[in-house]
């Protein structure tokens, strides 16, 4: 990992664009850089009201105690501002095709998958491109605690405008004129027991 703080593949001709099957469905019309984000040592901007999550009851509740009890450094407020910081570090540069952007935030797994669609989209002469982003919300939706590794699902809600344009630079599929609401779920994971504080990301489906 650096020391800096802190996506199933049903290959179609398109399936560079449909981000979707990897990184969530779209909901409805309407930076990236090294190290990881989801370091707990990171310290991100503190998230604006709008994007804090709602307050954790119940099982959530218990959940986090055990992580603050594992991990003294944690707090849901500095999670999940790493969580959006990293959520668009990998998007950004997933759809730039740079894979090196986010091979420190993934599993091996999803590494593989994410370089699979990247080198298929290459070889079809495709490039995609991320004309829109802007995250509007980012809450805790589950937390899972099994085999001493913590699991934590994070909701995005984000407003993105996805291009795929061909070698001539013109536009295959998307709408630059366009904005798709889009929600998904990202899983990150961490062991309780680890030395390091990096969370890492395991899954991504629709919300």
């Amino acid at each position: 990992m650096h020391a800096i703080d802190l996506m199933f593949l049903g290959l179609t001709v398109f399936v560079a664009y449909r981000l979707y099957s990897i990184l969530g469905q779209k909901k409805g019309p309407d930076n990236q850089g090294a190290g990881n984000p989801l370091n707990d040592t990171w310290v991100g901007s503190p998230l604006k009201a709008e994007k804090k999550s709602e307050e954790p009851v119940g099982p959530l509740v218990t959940a986090l105690k055990q992580i603050e009890h594992a991990d003294k450094n944690f707090t849901q407020d500095r999670f999940l501002a790493g969580a959006e910081k990293a959520f668009e570090m990998i998007l950004s540069n997933f759809m730039k095709g740079d894979k090196k952007g986010f091979k420190d935030l993934v599993s091996p797994g999803l590494l593989k998958q994410f370089s699979d669609v990247i080198d298929e989209r290459d070889k079809n002469g495709q490039r995609a491109e991320m004309a829109f982003l802007r995250v509007v919300g980012v809450s805790i939706k589950d937390i899972t605690i099994k085999n001493h590794k913590a699991l934590i699902q994070v909701l995005f809600q984000s407003e993105q405008t996805q291009l795929l344009k061909n070698d001539k630079n013109e536009v295959l599929e998307g709408d630059p004129d366009h904005i798709d609401q889009v929600e998904e779920v990202w899983t990150f994971e961490r062991p309780l027991t680890s030395t390091t504080p990096n969370w890492i990301l395991i899954s991504t489906t629709a919300a």
